[in-house]
């Protein structure tokens, strides 16, 4: 067992998470003082073997880090086959992408969202939300994670990896696609936004086109707002799928309307509709992301991705409630957040 207080919760952390330490700092502070286990790892991969050894003693798992951290914890934990209730998972934010975060409203700084769900644990009154996850297999490989990303995007992110990864870095290689794609210029980006050459079908049907700029399938139902002129249509089942076989000249010059799902309806370049299963067939080795984590497919490797298991995700109840109406997209989790907030009819 765990030594500490509270032997039932664990705090992993990925100390190589977003740039903004003095957060860490805060967090390892308050849990040494309320005896929970933090394991704080240099590597995510060092995670794997902890999980294996403890994983059946832990019901509450408090995650310091981004999507990538999330996506080898989850990872790790199904796979663990005597493992059948999983811990319930609060993703209290820390690294550089953080769209599970948001999505279940844990929106506030992560010493602050630990606080809000060990009180809420402890007192049998922490919400869930059930969580969906993609499952993706190529080769011999499978994996589960909340997105897909292939294309330019995932080239692009890859070719500045080796560099510190900051919202100001990515900043200038948006720009700088802007820039080359609108005045052919500079040079450094030639060839960086390229299509990829793949064979996409979607629920057993072939997409009419072979190169893209872009191929993406997402459970979450926010923060792609170039997927949402079908926000909130999809089934349970369903995810948003995208494959745009447009060039990133025509991307930079109507990257505006595009962003915001001002596209043609009738183009059938733009292909953007909910789907249960999506199958990629690369005739060239591509690269691609799941949760922002690097992988390649061989070429002739089909990447199959259909619906995954379904994870509980801790949700924030206790979110400014002014603020989250003002959250387009977050109309039907807050309907369901508002009954653990307010008194029903009958409570009243």
């Amino acid at each position: 067992m765990f030594k500490g207080k509270k032997p039932y919760v664990v705090l992993y952390a990925n100390r190589r998470a977003g740039w903004r330490h003095e957060r860490w700092w805060a967090l390892d502070k308050w849990a040494l003082e309320e005896g929970i286990k933090t394991y704080a790892l240099t590597e995510i991969e060092e995670i794997i073997p902890i999980i294996e050894k403890f994983s059946e003693q832990i019901r509450l798992l408090l995650v310091y880090g981004g999507d990538g951290t999330l996506f080898h914890i989850t990872n790790s934990l199904l796979k663990q086959r005597n493992f059948k209730n999983l811990p319930i998972i609060v993703p209290v934010g820390g690294g550089t992408m953080n769209r599970l975060r948001q999505w279940s409203l844990w929106i506030g700084e992560p010493i602050h969202n630990a606080k809000i769900a060990l009180e809420l644990f402890e007192s049998k009154r922490l919400p869930q939300l059930p969580l969906p996850l993609l499952e993706v297999r190529w080769g011999e490989n499978c994996y589960r994670a909340i997105t897909f990303m292939a294309g330019v995007p995932v080239r692009v992110m890859h070719k500045y990896s080796n560099f510190k990864t900051t919202p100001f870095i990515a900043g200038l290689f948006v720009l700088g696609a802007l820039a080359s794609g609108i005045l052919s210029w500079p040079k450094f980006f030639t060839g960086l936004y390229d299509q990829i050459d793949v064979e996409i079908t979607v629920d057993g049907k072939k997409l009419p086109n072979n190169k893209y700029l872009v191929v993406i399938k997402d459970v979450l139902r926010q923060l792609i707002f170039f997927a949402e002129p079908y926000r909130g249509a999809c089934s349970p089942v369903q995810s948003f799928s995208l494959a745009y076989a447009i060039d990133y000249k025509e991307t930079a010059q109507k990257f505006l309307g595009i962003f915001f799902g001002r596209i043609p309806q009738n183009d059938e370049r733009y292909f953007n509709q909910p789907s249960a299963e999506m199958k990629i067939m690369p005739r060239e080795e591509i690269p691609f992301t799941l949760d922002g984590e690097y992988f390649s497919a061989k070429k002739d490797e089909i990447i199959t991705i259909s619906p995954g298991p379904i994870v509980p995700v801790a949700a924030n109840p206790m979110v400014h409630l002014p603020f989250l109406k003002r959250l387009f997209d977050q109309k039907d989790r807050f309907k369901e957040l508002l009954s653990y907030v307010l008194p029903t009819k009958k409570q009243a």
